[in-house]
């Protein structure tokens, strides 16, 4: 049987840091703040690709012969504490690939 894509491997480590982190979070008074600012420069930064016409250009270029952020092997560009950050933002992640070709990802 073939070893797990190594972005399910990630996904694991991710979820197990947030495990350990569950019980300490409280005691990180600045963390919430930072997430909440966190996802507020999120949402800017997606209202400037929406303002810019950059959505539809990476869309146009989605269903081009490779796409863009969603190519085979994409997800390997994303480790556990990136993932962690995700999780911390509420983000579910997945636990099997989402589409053909093993794409964990589509943005």
């Amino acid at each position: 049987m073939a070893a797990p894509p190594r972005i399910l491997l990630e996904i694991q480590a991710a979820h197990h840091l947030l495990a350990a982190l569950q019980g300490l979070v409280p005691g990180i008074p600045e963390l919430s703040p930072q997430l909440v600012f966190y996802r507020a420069a999120i949402a800017a930064n997606q209202a400037l690709h929406q303002d810019l016409g950059l959505s539809a250009a990476c869309a146009r270029c989605a269903a081009s012969t490779l796409g863009s952020c969603c190519f085979p092997g994409g997800e390997n560009y994303y480790d556990s504490w990136l993932l962690l950050v995700n999780l911390l933002l509420g983000v579910e992640l997945p636990h099997a690939p989402r589409f053909r070709e093993n794409v964990s990802f589509g943005f």
